[in-house]
């Protein structure tokens, strides 16, 4: 009902302007001596639904079957426009001799004949512009939002994706290591389950927009760092210099657990070479930085997880992310994004 509504309407315009512009010419002076309102009015009706008829067909034929839009814009659009044009000239000449045939109306001169094509023929022009713009905007539209819900379903997935490579490495280790505390010190279990039920509950938390406070990120990453002193003791050394003016700026959602994780992962963490990790800040950006004693598959399985991150700041904000290494450290910079709604992880 809605396509024949529109339908409808769009007949009624043309309609209306076919009639305007016979009233105009009869005014003007250029209409026959012998005026016919009968032949005048059936004429033009005819006129206005063949030629609506022609068009709604040239525009499908044109449009959706023989024109090449993709590859040759430009070119199809010319096209159809001369075809369009020619159409509406060819359609008013045609009914001009229909009229003088059956009504028996004045034949008009060369000039009347030249004069009402053109004016078809401008008709015709004006309603092409106006469809295709139409269908153009109707297009472009769609391509926004289309573009919109795939940028969207990226960045739930390159998410599900940060969350997935934290929690089952982590979630092993973590398992195992309470499995000990539990027969040394039931004091100490408590607590790490305590850390452990923030952290999944973190990670299992559903949000809209995938960014997070610095400051509920950094609770999540003491609770993170606090199970893994648990498990490493003095072989793992933390510090935090992060500006109180940060903490309510927003970062990438698992982003910071993410670096951490990679950290803790793919170093070597030993007595003789302990693991130093140290969390600071600037004004724009998050670090988190550590020595360098990759273990022999490190280097590539960061490079996933970074690429991660990065394709999960790439449409919120134009600043890279920092990415800066040498023989002896390794550090990585989150940039800091406007502060909008936080998560809500209970505290």
């Amino acid at each position: 009902m809605g396509k024949i509504a529109a339908a409808l309407k769009s007949y009624g315009i043309i309609l209306t302007i076919v009639v305007v512009i016979n009233i105009i010419n009869n005014l003007s002076g250029y209409s026959p001596e012998k005026f016919d309102l009968t032949a005048e009015i059936v004429t033009t009706l005819l006129m206005t639904t063949f030629g609506f008829i022609g068009f709604n067909a040239l525009n499908d034929i044109f449009l959706r079957k023989v024109l090449n839009w993709n590859t040759r814009t430009e070119r199809s659009f010319m096209v159809f426009i001369l075809v369009s044009a020619c159409f509406g000239a060819a359609l008013i000449a045609c009914f001009m001799k229909l009229e003088v045939f059956i009504f028996h109306t004045p034949d008009p001169a060369w000039q009347g004949y030249v004069r009402n094509m053109l004016y078809s023929a401008m008709l015709f022009l004006s309603i092409t512009l106006a469809a295709t713009l139409g269908k153009f905007i109707a297009h472009w539209k769609q391509g926004i939002e289309a573009t919109a819900r795939m940028e969207q379903r990226l960045a739930q997935s390159q998410l599900d994706l940060l969350r997935n490579q934290v929690n089952p490495h982590f979630l092993f280790n973590a398992l195992n290591t309470l499995t000990s505390l539990i027969r040394e010190d039931e004091g100490q279990a408590v607590d790490f389950v305590k850390h452990l039920s923030r952290i999944l509950r973190y990670s299992l938390a559903q949000e809209t927009n995938g960014t997070v406070t610095v400051a509920t990120e950094l609770a999540i990453a003491d609770a993170f760092l606090g199970i893994s002193g648990q498990r490493f003791g003095d072989k793992l050394i933390y510090n935090k210099a992060v500006k109180g003016s940060v903490l309510s700026q927003q970062i990438v959602s698992h982003s910071l657990l993410m670096l951490l994780e990679n950290a803790l992962k793919h170093n070597e963490i030993s007595r003789q070479r302990p693991l130093h990790i140290s969390i600071y800040s600037t004004d724009d950006y998050l670090f988190v930085e550590n020595n360098l004693q990759l273990r022999q598959s490190g280097a590539t399985s960061m490079g996933i997880g970074l690429a991660n991150i990065v394709g999960r700041y790439q449409p919120l904000t134009g600043k890279t992310v920092n990415i800066t290494s040498d023989e002896t450290s390794w550090r990585v910079g989150i940039p800091l994004l406007p502060g909008m709604e936080d998560l809500n992880i209970e505290k």
